[in-house]
């Protein structure tokens, strides 16, 4: 009788066993789906972008918005999307190298490269504002610490040629 509660209780292990080793297996192959359904999700965000950054920068161009704050709104939604999108990444490469092949990999990649490119274009249309050196710019201006555009010309046609940009404009 022993015998058979014995092969009952090693049977049960091995179950246990087998359904905790599909758990896992269950779990990790859910990864590789789950990070197709977010690479999905990423496209979805750049063709969106994408079309925002074509109408933004229409409207811009045209004169019809030229708010600052656009600008600095969508340098963010670019920005937070981009960490996004990298963190994705980052899921799509820790399934690839469990050895899934996670669709559409390569396809993300490419739009972080396009949406990397938007950003760029933003910060061409709306650049950073650097308060720090505007501010010491101004003090420097408030001392006299600057040179003008006749000493800039100056300097631009080297100093011993005896042209002077006041010689050049009164003449």
């Amino acid at each position: 009788m022993s015998l058979i509660v014995r092969r009952c209780f090693s049977r049960s292990r091995l179950v246990e066993e087998l359904v905790e080793a599909w758990q896992i297996d269950h779990t990790i192959a859910m990864l590789a789906h789950d990070a197709e359904e977010l690479v999905q999700e990423c496209l979805g965000l750049k063709d969106l972008i994408h079309g925002d950054w074509i109408s933004i920068r229409d409207s811009v161009l045209t004169g019809e918005v030229c708010d600052e704050a656009v600008g600095r709104m969508g340098k963010m939604a670019v920005e937070k999307s981009l960490l996004a999108m990298t963190e994705v990444k980052n899921l799509v490469l820790h399934a690839e190298s469990m050895g899934f092949h996670v669709e559409g990999a390569q396809k993300l990649t490419d739009g972080i490269v396009e949406t990397e490119k938007i950003r760029t274009n933003m910060l061409r249309l709306w650049p950073e504002i650097d308060k720090a050196a505007i501010e010491a710019t101004l003090e420097c201006y408030k001392r006299g610490d600057f040179k003008t555009v006749e000493d800039l010309l100056n300097e631009s046609q080297g100093c011993g040629s005896g042209i002077s940009a006041s010689s050049i404009y009164n003449s």
